[in-house]
């Protein structure tokens, strides 16, 4: 004898004969036929106390009856098994591996009138295949059972992938989508609110924990973090579900909590929940198990949550059938059990079969049908009723017929794959407070066969678990809020949680936000932190106050030098104008006049050409300016020192000679320049001073060794007026120019003494122009101040006999040196 066919009649005859389990298989609900079909579906719930006393949901009844339903449809078909009475043999499975054990013994009783162990097993029997049962773990222990006697199952629920392996269970097959799709859909649905950190809760048994070991599977791929999984026992008390609770409490941030369990666990988990007082502290997205939870008053604690389900729909002919029986014909055992307790006696509303879960149960019998007409026409031909060949055929022949099947069922095509599992639809619901009932509000559906988005949801149909605002913002669920622009980001645990980490001003998150990369010279981050770009230059500009203010007071300067020229050239030939050394009068105006002018050039947005203005003309108008004040006052110096010691006639103290200096003197600044400008080409240049501050500055290119030059010779000439000016101090009064050329030289003096430390510190591009052309300005106003306006007033003002006098003093001191 077999040792694994040995071994399993001496465990399923302990499971019959001994006291491990009620004796349940002594109530069934069978109509004989020229085959049988069996059913192992749960009318009754195995609890803790190792009882099958508690009815399970109404739902349960109806599957049972749609079972006889469809067959006895098919059996008023002529196309399907023509001459051929399907009968049907179905038990109580209790939702428990033990109680379905015993069941699929007591079936498997009936498969020959000898001894089921006595190697005969198959021969001659009449049961073709089984339905059931609905759990994935019941499932799994009777499918191993059937699988050593070559028995078809195809279940009408149980989803767990475990069952998807045909090595192990060659013969099972099963008329709903494996897990792996419903976990799809709970992924798909946590990614369409962006929430990636959630807690994981699954029931013991092969539906919870494969279910849990297919979520960490795909939320690893997914880039969604499991902030604690727990799993739930069947045999577990209140203090160790409380303990499952706190420890979902202890981790907030994952809101959002997948339960992938039966209904009678996922209602102990809830239950903990109403305990803790947290029932609004978590998003719950249910699996197809977690099905009742409103009967056991766990509607607050779910409320807001998701559950998928798989996609059913209604059947019109079933729901006339069942509105057609009556309690007292029907042989239906446990028909009156349910009558009693659900009031069944009451009508049933139009459509109510779509959520009873009924359509995988049609669809299943209806492929035995079509499978079993299938083997029939091959064994039998074409005829009706039953050949020895095909009542001799067991699991082995009908299998391939069951596996190729394919034809328009209740909820669409069904058609097997290689595993034997049915590629289907889900629908994800969302439980609502509607007129003061929970309800189940259908909000998306997802396809495994669509091409692209297999999830279609209805957002605006989604209430969420606040009851005084059901249409608040969508929940969070996430470990680390994500970082703002800027920032990197500093992983600690998973994937799903880290730290952000502000960059500096002028750097960008690199690496895929792992470090910070700083933007070249001259760029800056843009507003989103995402790329550097060229910074906008900033040069003073005309419309900006302080470049209007400039212009302004240089404007009033050029018409003050322009009125000054005027009246020199009108009074040109007055003695006092004479006196003054006419022509080095009018180089010192050009020199103040092209300090006017230099401002405009400095305001200037810079350029090539204006560089180049700025780089010769920086320094000239100074010299221009000094370097005839210098001839002018060494020329009184020399006059006046002379006449004290000697009575000989001085040189190069003519007009001719004066301007020969002067121009000298220019000519030496200027090569200064030339020679700068030659040694470092002028341009304008872009500069960013600090590298951590967002400005770049547009500016000619005036090195600091430069200035440091041309400055160097215009203090020199300015020291120089001031010794020359301080010297010749005690000069007569009539012959009181020097005064007015130290005036101005002292007050020049303190002028550059304030903007050379003031030009060198200030870093702003623009600050140094404003400066600088204050600098000029003040110089330019301070010598047409100083040394013109009182020769204008005097001209215009003073008796011409007093200014004769004054002159006469003046030549006769000239004619004696």
């Amino acid at each position: 004898m077999n040792r694994n066919i040995w071994f399993t009649c001496f465990a399923i005859h302990a499971l019959v004969y001994g006291n491990h389990v009620p004796r349940l298989t002594d109530t069934k609900f069978y109509k004989d036929g020229d085959i049988i079909l069996g059913g192992l579906l749960n009318l009754h719930i195995f609890d803790s106390n190792r009882e099958c006393v508690n009815l399970d949901a109404v739902s349960v009844l109806h599957r049972v009856e749609a079972m006889v339903y469809t067959i006895e449809e098919i059996n008023s078909r002529q196309d399907i098994l023509p001459g051929v009475t399907i009968g049907y043999e179905i038990y109580d499975s209790c939702v428990s591996e033990d109680v379905a054990l015993s069941a699929t013994f007591a079936l498997l009783e009936n498969i020959t009138k000898s001894d089921l162990c006595d190697g005969t097993a198959g021969v001659g029997h009449k049961l073709k295949g089984v339905v059931g049962p609905r759990r994935s773990s019941v499932s799994a222990a009777i499918s191993r059972v059937f699988g050593l006697y070559h028995m078809p199952q195809i279940t009408y629920m149980a989803s767990s992938d475990e069952l998807s392996d045909k090595s192990a269970f060659p013969f099972y097959l099963r008329a709903v989508p494996p897990d792996r799709l419903q976990v799809s859909t709970m992924m798909d649905v946590i990614r369409h609110f962006n929430w990636t950190y959630i807690s994981l809760v699954n029931s013991d048994g092969s539906y919870g924990k494969y279910g849990a070991n297919e979520i960490k599977r795909q939320a690893a791929l997914l880039d969604i973090c499991i902030a604690t999984a727990e799993e739930v026992s069947r045999f577990a008390n209140d203090a160790q579900i409380d303990v499952i609770v706190n420890n979902l409490l202890d981790h907030r941030e994952a809101s959002v909590v997948v339960i992938f369990s039966v209904v009678y666990m996922a209602n102990r988990v809830f239950e903990g929940v109403k305990r803790a007082n947290a029932t609004d502290k978590f998003i719950w997205i249910g699996s197809d198990g977690v099905y009742d939870l409103v009967a056991n008053g766990n509607g607050g604690v779910g409320h807001g949550g998701f559950f998928i389900e798989q996609f059913n729909t209604r059947s019109d002919g079933y729901e006339s059938y069942f509105k057609t029986i009556a309690l007292e014909s029907s042989e239906n055992p446990w028909l009156g059990e349910y009558w009693t307790h659900y009031n069944m006696g009451e009508s049933q509303e139009d459509g109510f079969s779509a959520n009873m879960g009924i359509s995988a149960v049609i669809d299943a019998v209806y492929t035995y049908g079509f499978s079993l007409e299938s083997m029939r026409y091959h064994l039998c031909g074409n005829g009706v009723g039953v050949c020895e060949d095909f009542l001799k055929a067991d699991g082995r022949a009908l299998l391939p017929y069951l596996r190729n099947s394919s034809f328009y069922g209740t909820r669409g095509l069904v058609q097997f794959d290689e595993n034997g599992d049915l590629l289907g639809k889900y629908v994800v619901k969302n439980l609502q407070l509607i007129n003061g009932r929970y309800e189940r509000v259908t909000v998306g559906f997802w396809d495994s066969l669509a091409d692209e988005e297999k999830l279609s949801m209805d957002n605006g149909a989604v209430t969420w678990g606040v009851e005084t605002n059901p249409k608040a913002e969508t929940p969070k669920s996430v470990c680390s809020e994500p970082c703002p622009k800027g920032h990197i980001v500093i992983p600690h645990g998973d994937v799903c949680c880290w730290d952000c980490f502000q960059c500096r001003d002028n750097e960008i998150p690199a690496n895929n936000y792992t470090e910070c990369r700083p933007c070249e010279l001259l760029n800056w981050p843009d507003i989103d932190f995402m790329r550097c770009e060229p910074i906008l230059p900033t040069y003073l500009e005309w419309n900006e106050p302080i470049a209007v203010s400039l212009i302004s007071v240089s404007l009033i300067g050029l018409a003050i030098s322009v009125i000054t020229t005027f009246g020199y050239v009108i009074y040109r030939n007055k003695p006092l104008i004479k006196a003054s050394s006419r022509e080095l009068s009018y180089i010192m105006l050009a020199g103040v006049t092209f300090s006017y002018i230099m401002v405009f050039v400095f305001v200037a947005k810079p350029t090539l050409p204006t560089c180049v203005l700025v780089r010769l003309g920086l320094m000239l108008c100074f010299t221009v300016t000094y370097a005839p004040m210098l001839t002018k006052v060494v020329r009184i110096y020399r006059i006046f020192k002379s006449s004290s010691k000697s009575t000989k006639r001085l040189t190069m103290i003519g007009p001719t000679s004066q301007v020969i200096i002067t121009s000298t003197i220019i000519v030496i600044q200027l090569c200064i320049n030339v020679i700068w400008a030659i040694v470092i080409p002028p341009n304008a240049v872009l500069e960013m001073p600090i590298e951590t501050k967002k400005r770049v500055e547009l500016s000619c290119n005036v090195s600091a060794a430069e200035i440091g030059a041309s400055v160097a010779w215009n203090i020199l000439l300015i020291v120089l007026c001031c010794w020359f000016a301080f010297k010749t101090r005690k000069v007569p009064d009539n012959y009181n120019e020097s005064r007015f050329i130290a005036l101005s030289v002292y007050t020049t003096l303190v002028i550059w003494m304030a903007f050379i430390p003031t030009y060198i510190t200030v870093q702003d591009s623009t600050f140094k122009v404003s400066v600088l052309s204050c600098a000029i300005l003040l110089n330019a106003y301070v010598t047409i101040v100083c040394l013109y306006v009182p020769k204008l007033y005097a001209v215009h003002y003073v008796n011409d006999e007093n200014v004769r006098i004054r002159f006469a003093v003046q030549v006769d001191v000239s004619n004696s040196t």
